[in-house]
């Protein structure tokens, strides 16, 4: 026996199909977001690679893997400046 009238239940499935909706919304912006950060590292990464080779330098493969793992963009735009101006690779790679 339901206690709600028929334009109440109406209602109520109205407010919960956009309860679902709206989760749903949110859970693909989500997903987005991870992937624009997801293209941004990699980007990062390919700029700090592309700097390294332009000034000669050639990352061997655990600093190649260091920086193509790295998902902190702001790191890699660390690297990515270090590595105009470095002289050798530990420089990049100064954590100091």
């Amino acid at each position: 026996m339901s206690t709600m009238t028929p334009d109440t239940e109406s209602h109520f499935e109205r407010l919960m199909r956009r309860r679902e909706a709206i989760a749903e919304a949110r859970a693909e912006a989500r997903a987005e977001a991870r992937a624009e950060t997801r293209a941004e590292t990699r980007v990062g990464a390919e700029m700090v690679i592309a700097v390294l080779e332009a000034r000669g330098f050639v990352p061997d493969a655990a600093q190649r893997e260091r920086i193509t793992s790295c998902t902190d963009f702001s790191l890699l735009t660390t690297w990515v400046t270090r590595a105009a101006t470095a002289t050798d690779m530990a420089e990049v790679f100064d954590d100091r």
